[in-house]
């Protein structure tokens, strides 16, 4: 079941359009939705669940951050 929460769907949205798959990543493993050291065969229906957790969690705001920091460090060209 979807969070019902208020920028959620653009958050989602954001998340799978606007970042790699490595981005995705980071943001599961920074924010402890999955291990660093996980060897799970990610996929994009497994993400979306991860990304759930973190926001019926509490981590919307967090998750929101994260994409618009990786965005900016990608455009600055910052790794």
């Amino acid at each position: 079941m979807q969070p019902k929460l208020e920028g959620y769907e653009t958050a989602r949205l954001r998340f799978f359009r606007d970042l790699y798959e490595s981005e995705r990543m980071r943001i599961l493993v920074e924010l402890d939705a999955l291990p660093g050291n996980s060897d799970e065969r990610m996929t994009q229906d497994l993400e979306r669940r991860l990304l759930d957790y973190l926001v019926r969690s509490g981590k919307l705001n967090a998750v929101e951050d994260m994409i618009d920091r990786l965005i900016r460090e990608r455009k600055d060209g910052v790794r």
